[in-house]
């Protein structure tokens, strides 16, 4: 009998585990090495440092290839470590969906990809990848909800960009295209995010996507990758 209920101690402890590995996904790959895991792939600190040091030789190589001409300055930005695991989330979730949908990959133009790759290193081809990606997932018909708009209302007007009260203005965030469309792809990539298996290093939560700022400079509509985190996520830490 004792034997018996060992047993079955037992295995409600492997149920337990089982359940937990599914459900927390976190707790099951929390290896302090990887920066991020997306269903069975994974990018580790070697892989970030590795990206970082590609760009900081490429940078440097230009420089000293012409040295009195000073190059583009969009050229000369070194990513922060935040930056490449946004970028590779973004781009592994997209390729997940494109398996899954087989959508064609978008196309961009000679000057689009200019600025995307301006120096031939890896994390700028995996840049372009991801964009790439992006382009081409269909239009989603997703509407606007109350929360969507109010969070637009709030980080507009937190930053002096409306005047008016949000009862005022509701109708005219929600009826204007760019913002429908914008609202539709944040939508896209929360589920994206929830379908993909992924897990986040806390160091480097909330992982953040911009999905547009309207050309304010200002993060209007954005979305959070993984796990929500508590803020304080790194971008760039030695």
């Amino acid at each position: 009998m004792q034997r018996v209920r060992g047993l079955a101690a037992g295995g409600r402890a492997l149920l337990v585990f089982v359940l937990g590995c599914g459900l927390l996904l976190t707790g099951c790959r929390a290896d302090t090495k990887v920066a991020a895991y997306v269903g069975d792939e994974q990018l580790t600190e070697a892989d970030v440092d590795r990206m970082i040091s590609g760009v900081t030789t490429a940078v440097e190589e230009l420089k000293k290839s012409n040295p009195a001409t000073p190059p583009d300055p969009a050229s000369l930005q070194i990513p922060g470590r935040g930056d490449i695991v946004l970028i590779y989330v973004v781009d592994r979730l997209c390729a997940q969906r494109q398996d899954r949908e087989k959508f064609p990959t978008g196309q961009l133009t000679d000057e689009q990809r200019q600025q995307l790759v301006p120096l031939p290193t890896e994390y700028y081809q995996l840049r372009l990848h991801a964009f790439s990606c992006m382009r081409g997932i269909p239009p989603s018909q997703s509407q606007p909800t109350e929360a969507d708009l109010r969070e637009l209302y709030d980080r507009a007007a937190a930053k002096g960009l409306l005047n008016t009260s949000y009862e005022e203005i509701k109708g005219r965030l929600a009826a204007d295209p760019d913002i429908r469309a914008a609202i539709a792809s944040k939508h896209d990539l929360a589920e994206m995010s929830a379908a993909g298996r992924l897990s986040v290093n806390p160091r480097y939560r909330p992982l953040e996507y911009l999905v547009n700022d309207f050309q304010t400079g200002v993060r209007l509509v954005v979305v959070i990758l993984g796990e929500p985190g508590s803020g304080g996520a790194v971008r760039d830490v030695e």
